[in-house]
């Protein structure tokens, strides 16, 4: 074996090794979150914002529409702490925050 081919065998372990720590990275948790009106049911079309505490109003939050059931889901979500703020035409705001695990899933329920 020639020195250029263990050259490449040793730059392809590396670039392997940095594939696996960004995908480790990346995150596995997901997040349902279910927003209602005061009466229980189910709303459209609400915006739920998912970021980081405190910091919600920045660029780097997620911004999703909930669908026919009410529901946002978010994936792919890094352990750690989040707020989320849920909001609707016609309704006041709600927020929350929590803690996510690393593979964890979890559906949060919003009434607002």
């Amino acid at each position: 074996m020639g020195d250029r081919t263990r050259q490449l065998q040793d730059e392809t372990a590396a670039a392997r090794g940095e594939v696996l720590a960004l995908v480790a990275n990346l995150g596995s948790a997901e997040l349902e979150v279910i927003v209602t009106d005061s009466a229980a049911r189910l709303l459209e079309g609400a915006t739920v914002r998912l970021g980081l505490p405190k910091q919600n109003a920045r660029d780097d939050a997620v911004v999703l529409r909930t669908d026919a059931g009410g529901t946002a889901r978010f994936a792919g979500l890094a352990a750690g702490a989040y707020s989320l703020i849920a909001a609707g035409a016609g309704f006041a705001a709600a927020e929350a925050t929590f803690e996510l695990a690393g593979t964890q899933r979890t559906v949060h329920t919003v009434r607002i």
